[in-house]
């Protein structure tokens, strides 16, 4: 049996209307397709889950919070509203570790 494991060190930042995502010993080669405009318009907040690929934000001037994956170029739409919802989310997310 053959295990194969993946180690890649890469950068995720985020800036006005983009999330990019490049290889820490290579900056300047892309890690994964930035995610730009109209898709995001402020992204605040960036989390990464390195086992799905995924990374999961919220939008300062939307009050979105999405998540997409870096291997393919999939977006969703987690919370469509205001930051109330943000709140709620992450009391759920806190009482769900107990």
């Amino acid at each position: 049996m053959l295990i194969l494991t993946v180690n890649e060190k890469m950068l995720l930042f985020s800036r006005l209307n983009e999330i990019r995502a490049v290889y820490f010993d290579k900056p300047y080669y892309h890690a994964a397709p930035p995610i730009s405009y109209p898709l995001i318009i402020a992204p605040a907040n960036l989390h990464f889950v390195a086992k799905h690929k995924q990374v999961y934000w919220s939008d300062s001037q939307s009050g979105d919070t999405k998540r997409a994956s870096i291997s393919n170029n999939t977006l969703e739409t987690l919370i469509d509203s205001g930051k109330i919802y943000m709140l709620v989310l992450t009391i759920v997310t806190f009482y769900s570790y107990d």
